[in-house]
C-alpha cells in the first residue's frame, strides 16, 4: 500500500514538472518577418522560442511557461508586436449598399492616415507612428480657404537619431497629401524608454545556473551562505554527538573497571580469613 501511494505521488509530481516545462503561445497571427524578428530578439537574451505556422499563413511564437512574463516585458519595450495598420482596400471594403458623403470622406482620411503611418514605421528606428490629418472641405464659392494640416507622432529607438530626419519626414507627409504645405506639418518625436528593458536585459544576461535553476549571482551567493551555514550547523551537531558518545563510552568503561576492581577487592577480603586459619 505504501509503495502504491509513493508511485502515485511520483506520477503527480512528474506531470506537474512536465506541465511547468511546457510551451505556451506568446503571440499568434504574426507575419513571418515579424515572427523572425521576435525569435532573434529573444535568442539574444538567451530565451529559447519556437516559431510555428498557424492559420491562414500567419505564424505563432511559443516560449516556455517560466519565460512567458519576461518575454512579454522585453518585447513590449522593443515595440513588439508591431501595430497593424489597415490598408486602403480594407478601409474601403463595401459593407453596405450606399454610403453617405460624410462617411466616405471620413473613411478616406482614416485610410490615408493609416497608409502614411505604415510608411513611417518602415523607417529604421521607428517603433510606432501615428498621423492625424485635418483636411477641411472648403466651399468653392467662398474666398476664405482653410488650409490642410497634419500632425505626426513617432516613438523611436534612442539610438536612431531621428531628430536629423525631421525635414525628410515632413516632406514625406507633405508629398503624400494633395494640397498640404510643408509648414502645416508638425512632427513630435518621443524616444522609447529602454531603461527598464536594458536593466531586464542586463539581469537576464547575468543569470547563472545553480542546482538546475537560472538565478542571479546575488541569489546564488545567498543560497551558498545559507547552505554553508546549515552544513556547518549539522557538522557541529555531529561533532557534539560524537564527543558525547565518546564521553559516555569512556564513562561507562571507567565505571565497568571500577566495578570490576571493587569486586576483586571483595573476593580478596573474603578469601583472606581462610588463608589465616590454615596457617594456624
Amino acid at each position: 500500500m505504501k509503495s502504491r501511494c509513493v508511485s502515485k505521488w511520483g506520477l503527480v509530481l512528474s506531470l506537474l514538472a512536465l506541465a511547468g516545462c511546457g510551451k505556451t503561445d506568446l503571440y499568434t497571427t504574426l507575419p513571418e518577418k515579424e515572427a523572425n524578428e521576435i525569435i532573434s530578439l529573444l535568442a539574444q537574451q538567451n530565451i529559447p522560442a519556437q516559431k510555428m505556422e498557424g492559420k491562414e499563413g500567419a505564424f505563432v511564437v511559443k516560449v516556455s511557461v517560466p519565460d512567458f512574463a519576461k518575454s512579454v516585458d522585453l518585447l513590449n519595450a522593443h515595440g513588439y508586436p508591431r501595430v497593424k495598420y489597415q490598408t486602403i482596400g480594407q478601409v474601403f471594403a463595401k459593407a453596405g449598399l450606399v454610403s453617405s458623403p460624410l462617411e466616405e470622406r471620413a473613411r478616406f482620411m482614416y485610410a490615408l492616415s493609416e497608409d502614411i503611418s505604415a510608411t513611417l514605421c518602415d523607417i529604421p528606428g521607428v517603433l510606432t507612428a501615428r498621423v492625424h490629418l485635418v483636411l477641411p472641405e472648403n466651399d468653392p464659392y467662398t474666398e476664405v480657404v482653410v488650409p490642410s494640416s497634419a500632425a505626426v507622432c513617432i516613438t523611436y529607438r534612442p539610438d536612431a537619431n531621428l531628430e536629423d530626419y525631421i525635414k525628410e519626414i515632413k516632406y514625406l507627409v507633405t508629398n503624400s497629401i494633395e494640397g498640404l504645405e510643408y509648414d502645416r506639418v508638425s512632427v513630435a518625436l518621443f524616444p522609447a524608454n529602454f531603461s527598464l528593458a536594458f536593466s531586464q536585459d542586463k539581469a537576464m544576461n547575468s543569470m547563472v545556473r545553480f542546482l538546475g535553476m537560472e538565478i542571479s549571482p546575488e541569489a546564488r551567493t545567498r543560497i551558498i551562505i545559507i547552505l554553508s551555514s546549515i552544513g556547518l550547523f549539522l557538522l557541529l551537531i555531529i561533532i557534539f554527538f560524537v564527543l558525547s558518545l565518546r564521553f559516555l563510552v569512556k564513562k561507562r568503561k571507567a565505571a565497568t573497571e571500577e566495578a570490576a576492581a571493587t569486586a576483586d577487592k571483595k573476593v580478596e577480603a573474603v578469601a583472606l580469613p581462610e588463608n589465616t586459619s590454615d596457617e594456624k
